[in-house]
């Protein structure tokens, strides 16, 4: 048997074996508790302030890449690249077996309080129309209308 076939044969089971040990020899990467999936928030949000931004000034950011456009991950996610339920995100489908019923109400489990509602200002970016409004308990919620003819631009949760 020529040698050039012999060390050929050899080739694949030394790398299955050296592979083997190193993976062995890693260390783990996750912690004993991941992936997290819910995080208590802790920092304080009182201090921030209204900022209105303009369409025109969107635009003109957008084309002149005005701001921090360095590449980074993505904060506040767990070790495997999911939101954890926090007081702002709710993870809904896909942590639990749910119902049609379910996932067709939505995350909003109480709904808005009887009594009257007050417009508190319309929708001001964006192309389709829209409001926001307070119910009777103060509770803000933002209303969106999709065209009728536009079934793509149906409203999404925000």
């Amino acid at each position: 048997m020529p040698v050039f076939a012999m060390s050929n044969r050899l080739v694949i089971p030394s790398l299955v074996v050296a592979l083997s040990v190193s993976a062995a020899g890693a260390s783990l990467r996750f912690a004993p508790g991941d992936p997290v999936t819910v995080v208590t928030d802790t920092n304080d949000a009182s201090g921030v302030r209204r900022r209105e931004i303009g369409h025109t000034r969107d635009a003109l950011d957008g084309i002149w890449a005005v701001g921090d456009r360095s590449s980074q991950r993505a904060l506040d996610v767990n070790t495997i690249d999911e939101v954890p339920d926090s007081s702002w995100f709710e993870n809904r489908i896909g942590t639990r077996p749910m119902s049609i019923a379910e996932i067709a109400a939505g995350s909003n489990r109480e709904g808005p309080a009887a009594g009257p509602w007050t417009l508190t200002s319309g929708k001001t970016d964006g192309i389709t129309p829209g409001l926001q409004m307070k119910d009777s308990a103060g509770q803000l919620y933002f209303v969106k209308f999709a065209h009728p003819g536009m079934r793509s631009w149906a409203p999404a949760p925000r």
